[in-house]
């Protein structure tokens, strides 16, 4: 049973070539919920970083977002 004070315990984040950014939080029980599905780029996404509270992903379309 959930307390509800569940800490999120790692984030998951994948670039699709469908141009999309998914994300989604694993808590300290392994449950993996989802956090955000968003259209980033014009074109497939081929890079995806994280560092700190910057999340940064890079596509077909010669974008940095």
């Amino acid at each position: 049973m959930s307390s509800g004070k569940d800490k999120q315990k790692a984030l998951i984040v994948a670039g699709t070539y469908e141009r999309t950014l998914c994300g989604w939080s694993v808590d300290d029980e392994e449950r993996v919920t989802p956090v955000f599905n968003h259209p980033a780029h014009l074109g497939p996404i081929k890079a995806v970083a994280i560092s700190g509270k910057y999340l940064v992903s890079g596509g077909n379309d010669e974008e940095i977002r």
